[in-house]
């Protein structure tokens, strides 16, 4: 689409697949099917990580279940980077009554990390207030390798992305392990703010 979507025509489409509008028209009807044709794409190869089996948790846990899957889907995304970047930049061009479909897709994406939170706080494994709002920044910053490479690329080599993303979610959504545990600064604090009740009252 060197002219941009809304500048390119049909004849135009035609002539770059070597075909002539007749026989284009035999396959897709519109501009609009193309371009929801092309996100498909991205969109279906985004909704593999949703094929992850969960029930191996119950041996490795929920931690080792989610870096798994942050590796793995940071992975679809630099394997896909391009169509990816198609799909950020091209969506708003597409027709509104072609967006629902694909929208869902996205949302199966963010609900499909939303219950291995969920999963991962009910284990004791995960502390998460939020669990929705975390699955959309997780989801996003699995793209952001594409959508941002133009800088992440010049500081960064996947490998090391994926570490330091992972490191980052799975600090972020595990909290506090000692104040978990009971360690001996919380219950330091939890006297200090006893005596000072005390004290005072």
């Amino acid at each position: 689409m060197e002219k941009g979507f809304h500048q390119t025509t049909m004849r135009d489409v035609a002539e770059a697949c070597d075909m002539s509008p007749g026989a284009l028209y035999r396959y897709v009807g519109s501009k609009g099917d193309i371009l929801y044709l092309l996100l498909s794409r991205g969109a279906d190869i985004d909704k593999e990580i949703c094929n992850t089996n969960l029930d191996a948790a119950n041996d490795i846990g929920w931690t080792e279940i989610m870096r798994g899957l942050l590796r793995k889907h940071m992975q679809i995304v630099h394997d896909a980077q391009d169509l990816f970047i198609f799909n950020y930049t091209e969506m708003r061009n597409l027709p509104r009554d072609y967006r629902h479909g694909l929208l869902e897709g996205a949302a199966r994406v963010v609900a499909f990390y939303e219950k291995l939170l969920l999963r991962g706080v009910e284990a004791g494994e995960f502390e998460v207030e939020e669990p929705n709002v975390v699955a959309h920044n997780i989801t996003v910053l699995c793209h952001a390798w594409a959508i941002r490479r133009w800088y992440l690329r010049k500081r960064y080599t996947l490998e090391e992305y994926i570490k330091k993303q992972t490191d980052y979610i799975l600090k972020a959504i595990r909290g506090n392990p000692h104040r978990l545990a009971g360690s001996r600064e919380d219950t330091g604090q939890r006297a200090s703010t006893a005596i000072k009740i005390k004290q005072s009252s």
